[in-house]
């Protein structure tokens, strides 16, 4: 069955006429500030500002764009800059991001017989890293449950419900099956 998801990885770009191409990316901290940034390797750049922001970020837009393209609205947009490359999202900078396209989404083939948490991670776009990131554990950790090598302890189980909004029955499902037999 295909499922709609951001495939964010095919956002990764080289050279160009002798220039870096890659893109001009928008991210909002939900505090009325956003980054204005540059990467070829969007994906990457996105994982590495979430594990980095103590709130949450969001894309709020991107567009295929040389370095030299985002320096030049760093410049133009210079009278709201807050520091680095964050700018007070207001007046021209809002309108800049406003033009901003997101990215859209595109079918995927989700593999039905994966493991709940993994069919979850991909439809989220988010790594076993970085999950293992936000419930404090090891990846290797995560892919063994993911591959039914292991069952998660009571405190994983509680920290990836939080994170994941999956039930218990899905993480833990040979005790879901002893609960069903036994009533």
């Amino acid at each position: 069955m295909a499922k709609t998801q951001l495939r964010v990885a095919t956002m990764r770009h080289g050279k160009q006429a002798g220039r870096m191409t890659g893109f001009v990316y928008a991210i909002g901290d939900g505090e009325g500030r956003v980054k204005i940034g540059w990467s070829a390797d969007l994906l990457r750049r996105l994982i590495k500002l979430r594990s980095d922001c103590p709130g949450e970020v969001k894309l709020l837009g991107m567009i295929e764009a040389t370095k030299e393209q985002e320096t030049e609205a760093h410049e133009l947009l210079g009278r709201w800059r807050v520091g680095g490359e964050w700018f007070r999202l207001e007046g021209a900078v809002a309108a800049f991001v406003e033009m901003l396209p997101l990215p859209k989404p595109r079918p995927v083939d989700d593999d039905p017989d994966a493991h709940p948490l993994k069919r979850w991670r991909n439809a989220s776009g988010i790594t076993l890293v970085d999950l293992a990131k936000r419930v404090d554990t090891t990846h290797a950790s995560l892919s063994r449950i993911e591959n039914g090598e292991q069952t998660p302890s009571g405190p994983l189980v509680r920290k990836l419900i939080a994170e994941t909004g999956l039930p218990a029955r899905v993480l833990l499902p040979d005790l879901a099956r002893l609960f069903e037999a036994a009533s």
